[in-house]
């Protein structure tokens, strides 16, 4: 950051944005979201970037977000040994709180919250997830501030979900842990914060049964429409494309699920079609299916928009999960109409047959697939009107206002005295 913009940041108000996974490269949904915002809020707030680092080798990224930010810093998520990890978890189970709160609580990382919080005085704070909440305690005790908790998604929505998944015993059993404790503890945590933002009106909806008083502004996912443009239609092709960062439960069930039940349907009627799956860290139980004629899996790719330009049909076989999904958003501003479950496309604003197809049953999916295959007019009229969603809905820069909108009525508030 030069001196001018420097001297720049300082009349903006300060704001500690605390993320787990540093926002570079862009390899999930949370890093996009994040990477995003920040860039849309620097232009009226001044960030400081605080980062749970998953591994050493994030650090080699953080240059990418100096430039929107006046501090980026991160603290390493080192293992446990083995006697400390027993009893973070022992721990948990006693107090009936959910295990990722013993997983992502280190000392180095409250440290640090409370040291960039004094010295860049910040009005602001926004952590996100509540697994990281107990991070606000690092600020010290008559700090004055703002405060906000940032739900990607909820773990009483996902792992509720993921327990209708056909999994082993022992993933069943800590699945249904998560499920119970975050179901007690989202609304726990959400209380301790002047403001909630969640995803879609669906996660808002559930806040709000657990507790009607919180707080609660949705800021959809989003999408780049600059970066991302409409490619042609795939016209000859029967590829179908499917995305998603593959050790993730309900992606692993999706591909699956398609290939076993739905697959072989389109098949009988587009003998030629396959699958590409592409995303990072397959399983063997993918890499498995990929046999070099009716499924490829790649594994992760420099770069997707060449799978996209190569595939007809964008595929969102989702039974399980929480939040929105960026790829269907992806999929929408590159011009690749989408076939997808109802739990796959929820909370986005979507209708079935206009922006994009829905079906929930394996032969009326495979049916949905095959009408887009053999119909190129069908292809380009649900692509030109998902595009114009896009651009009208889920661009970054709208999606930043409104984040920055709650933050001006948060502001606008007194802050009550400690």
């Amino acid at each position: 950051m030069s001196g001018t913009e420097g001297r720049e940041a300082m009349t903006k108000p300060g704001i500690l944005y605390v993320t787990y996974g540093f926002p570079y490269p862009l390899s999930s949904g949370m890093r996009v979201r994040n990477h995003y915002l920040i860039k849309a809020i620097s232009r009226r707030y001044a960030v400081s970037l605080l980062t749970l680092a998953e591994s050493e080798a994030e650090l080699a990224h953080l240059d990418a977000l100096r430039p929107y930010c006046v501090s980026v810093d991160a603290v390493v998520a080192t293992p446990y040994s083995t006697r400390q990890h027993a009893l973070g978890v022992a721990r948990c189970l006693v107090r009936g709180k959910p295990l990722h709160t013993h997983l992502l609580g280190y000392p180095a990382m409250r440290a640090k919250v409370a040291e960039l919080a004094a010295r860049w005085d910040v009005r602001l704070v926004q952590i996100e997830h509540s697994y990281m909440a107990h991070y606000l305690q690092a600020l010290p005790p008559a700090y004055r501030c703002r405060t906000i908790l940032e739900f990607p998604d909820l773990g009483s929505v996902q792992y509720g979900r993921m327990l209708r998944l056909r999994i082993s015993p022992q993933r069943k059993a800590r699945y249904l842990w998560e499920w119970w404790t975050a179901r007690r503890w989202e609304p726990r945590y959400a209380r301790q914060f002047d403001q909630c933002v969640v995803v879609s009106p669906e996660d808002a909806r559930v806040l709000r049964q657990a507790d009607p008083t919180l707080p609660i502004t949705v800021v959809d996912n989003g999408v780049d429409t600059e970066r991302l443009r409409p490619l042609p239609d795939a016209a000859g092709s029967a590829d179908l494309l499917f995305i998603g960062t593959m050790h993730y439960a309900p992606n692993l069930d999706a591909v699956h699920y398609f290939v076993q039940h739905v697959l072989p349907e389109v098949q009988r009627r587009v003998p030629e079609a396959r699958l590409i799956v592409v995303g990072k860290s397959p399983p063997e139980s993918v890499r498995a299916l990929n046999n070099g004629r009716d499924v490829i899996v790649t594994g992760e790719v420099p770069a997707v928009e060449p799978y996209y330009a190569q595939c007809a049909v964008s595929v969102v076989p989702l039974r399980a999960g929480g939040g929105t999904r960026l790829k269907i958003l992806e999929s929408m501003a590159l011009g690749r109409p989408v076939v997808s479950t109802t739990v796959g496309c929820e909370g986005l604003e979507v209708r079935d047959g206009e922006h994009l197809l829905v079906a929930d049953e394996p032969r009326t999916l495979a049916a949905k697939v095959v009408a887009l295959l053999q119909d190129g007019d069908l292809r380009c009229a649900l692509a030109a009107r998902a595009r114009r969603l896009v651009e009208r809905r889920y661009a970054w820069p709208i999606l930043g206002e409104r984040l920055m909108a709650t933050y001006d009525a948060l502001l606008a508030q007194p802050v009550p005295k400690m």
